[in-house]
């Protein structure tokens, strides 16, 4: 996921809740686990450690893969809500991204 901090001073991102969807399928809620730094006026390409809830996916989990298997890409759209904190503010944001992956196998 590309972050971006167009502020003077960095930022931590502390928790978030999102919603997690493949092809269209839910697959469930993403908890972010990790705490997060970015630095002042920064984009960063950044990796989360997650923690997901598959009690959605296993409705339409066998269909979704068989998709993915025969079109070798996915796509992937994440939804809901960040926690950020500069210095004693705290501030929650949108999060509404959606991505083409390309898989090789």
């Amino acid at each position: 996921l590309v972050l971006q901090n167009p502020n003077f001073m960095k930022i931590s991102i502390t928790q978030g809740e999102l919603a997690l969807w493949l092809n269209k399928v839910d697959m469930g809620a993403i908890k972010l686990n990790d705490k997060v730094m970015l630095p002042a006026n920064s984009e960063i390409l950044q990796k989360f450690t997650v923690q997901l809830d598959l009690s959605n996916a296993l409705l339409g989990g066998i269909s979704t893969l068989m998709s993915v298997l025969q079109n070798n890409s996915a796509t992937l759209h994440i939804k809901g809500n960040v926690r950020a904190k500069a210095l004693f503010i705290s501030r929650e944001f949108p999060v509404d991204e959606s991505a083409q992956i390309p898989l090789s196998f």
